[in-house]
């Protein structure tokens, strides 16, 4: 890819591979991770720059439609997640059994304490039909925001494919965390594969955004006494405050229940264990079987809604 010489870019997220999964080391030591099931005409990867391949700490391949890549930015953790949704020539539980996979990537994201960029090829419009609405069900679900939401995507500056008839749709999206700054944005054909698609690019500063302090009395966690008199979970949540501090309510809410559960027991010790794997309970796949078999639409979307809250709880 000669283009990447000329651009000024760190991570790349790509949607419709269609290429086996494997792990390529590019010219300049730039790295490639790319993954498709076999038989498939889907695929997804993400491409690191060689300057950030240090800060790489993990790596989920989740299916040929979602890709997780986990960096370490400066002092945050973010999870860039690449996608590709089945378009509208699927059955509907297709583009469901993607969307749980996003959601399930999503919360484990949230749990940990990481901010989240999703990116790809979403085969939805913002803001138009079901498809949209779920799409936007999703970024409220998790808190995100879309980068490139403005326009009604048939504009130049704003759509992202163009048919072999020559119509244009914004279908490519980008979404981040609500808490992360964006400086830029814009649609581009400067990263030219010979696709239909036009690449959507962000900047987004990562580090530490300085706060205002307001005068006045400031409330202190020092002194307070947890349940049972627990010391350990004390040192313990204060520890993690002190390494990372929450930029959102999701982020304090997911170190406060992880620290719990590793040290509490009973209730907390139960409810650590279905968070593990919330999606493997037989609630879950009831719920799932519910919605697969659903054909009303706002019932469709009840049961969405209710799946999303027992993957978050």
């Amino acid at each position: 890819m000669v283009e990447l010489t000329v651009l000024d870019w760190d991570i790349i997220l790509f949607s419709e591979t269609r290429v086996v999964s494997q792990t390529v080391e590019l010219d300049g030591g730039h790295r490639l991770y790319l993954h498709r099931e076999e038989y498939t005409a889907s695929g997804v990867g993400a491409l690191i720059h060689v300057r950030l391949l240090g800060s790489i700490r993990s790596t989920h391949f989740v299916s040929d439609r979602v890709l997780r890549v986990v960096l370490q930015l400066a002092q945050r953790k973010i999870s860039f997640c690449a996608v590709y949704l089945p378009h509208a020539g699927y059955i509907a539980e297709a583009l469901d059994q993607v969307y749980e996979q996003v959601h399930q990537t999503l919360t484990q994201a949230v749990r940990d304490g990481y901010a989240t960029v999703v990116g790809g090829d979403f085969n939805s419009q913002w803001g138009f039909g079901v498809r949209g609405q779920e799409m936007a069900e999703m970024a409220a679900a998790f808190n995100l925001k879309v980068v490139n939401g403005e326009g009604h995507g048939r504009d130049e500056h704003s759509w992202t494919f163009k048919s072999s008839l020559g119509q244009v749709r914004r279908i490519d999206f980008i979404f981040t965390s609500s808490y992360l700054h964006a400086s830029t944005w814009n649609i581009s054909e400067y990263l030219d594969l010979g696709s239909d698609h036009r690449a959507v690019f962000v900047e987004l500063l990562v580090g530490r955004t300085p706060r205002r302090r307001t005068k006045g009395p400031r409330s202190s966690m020092r002194g307070w006494t947890p349940f049972e008199d627990d010391v350990a979970f004390q040192m313990a949540l204060d520890e993690r405050l002190r390494n990372h501090a929450p930029s959102s309510l999701f982020e304090a809410e997911a170190i406060l229940l992880d620290t719990a559960a590793a040290h509490g027991e009973g209730a907390c010790s139960k409810r650590r264990w279905f968070n593990d794997q919330p999606w493997d309970s037989p609630h879950f796949q009831d719920l799932l079987q519910q919605r697969r078999h659903a054909r009303d639409p706002n019932q469709r979307r009840e049961l969405s809604k209710t799946i999303r809250k027992h993957i978050r709880t």
